[in-house]
């Protein structure tokens, strides 16, 4: 089973009906060292960018093949195969229209454009565009054009980091500015019980999709890169203080 692009494996290989399998285990710190320089370099380099930046446990799923009791899978296949049944269409309804921005720029990350359709209180996707390599003008001028295909009633905008920028453009647009929202993923939110508990906004909204899926108030594309990104979502318990972790690989999309 592959751990991960850079090579960590765990895997089991027939060799003999009086043996039985016999297991490999090959991690993705291995892989880089047995590479040529500057490969092994550059590849050592990066796993210890991940290290930091990944919890232990995210860090130990995804580069060395360790099978992790404490995560799981935020979106089950069966519910996301379940609410994957629209198509693309050119036709726009009479419903109301929203967009959702994550906003990458020539660092790489994606910069993704999703857009939804309420009617009767559920809501379709109808479209989910990615681009690479994003200028903010190239984004500022796929917003306006988007915006006056569908006349958004909300854009919702992920401002943290690269996304402030784009944001302050929507709301010194006047076509924009009064239905523009920005949602920051790294703003917390304070639960109203006892212990004050500080939850990630992110999390908050996570879990808000989870349970509209799971009520079918929301239909999703059939597409490749939807699947790969709600797939993607780690759900990740800390035994120790009882927190609740929520992280993608692939989560621009979702």
């Amino acid at each position: 089973f592959p751990s991960h692009d850079m090579g960590g494996y765990f895997f089991r290989a027939y060799t003999d009906p009086a043996m039985g399998f016999k297991s490999f285990h090959v991690v993705s710190e291995e892989v880089a060292e047995a590479r040529p320089e500057p490969l092994r370099s550059i590849m050592l380099a990066h796993l210890a960018r991940e290290k930091v930046r990944m919890s232990a446990l995210e860090y130990g799923q995804q580069y060395l093949a360790q099978f992790q009791e404490e995560l799981s899978r935020l979106f089950p296949d069966s519910l996301i195969h379940r609410c994957m049944e629209l198509q693309r269409t050119s036709f726009l309804g009479r419903g109301t229209y929203f967009l959702g921005l994550d906003v990458g720029f020539m660092g790489g990350d994606e910069t993704v454009f999703t857009v939804f359709e309420r009617v009767d209180k559920k809501y379709f996707m109808r479209e989910c565009l990615i681009y690479k390599f994003t200028m903010p003008s190239e984004t500022n001028n796929k917003l306006l054009e988007l915006d006056f295909k569908y006349r958004f009633k909300g854009v919702y905008i992920d401002s943290g980091g690269a996304g402030i920028a784009i944001a302050d453009f929507c709301l010194n647009t006047p076509t924009l500015k009064f239905k523009t929202f920005q949602v920051d993923n790294a703003t917390r939110s304070v639960s109203p019980d006892s212990n004050r508990t500080r939850k990630l906004l992110k999390e908050d909204l996570y879990f808000n999709c989870l349970a509209m899926m799971e009520r079918g108030d929301v239909r999703l594309l059939m597409d490749e890169e939807i699947l790969l990104s709600f797939r993607s979502i780690m759900l990740e318990r800390d035994e120790r203080n009882q927190n609740i972790y929520i992280y993608g690989r692939y989560n621009q999309v979702s």
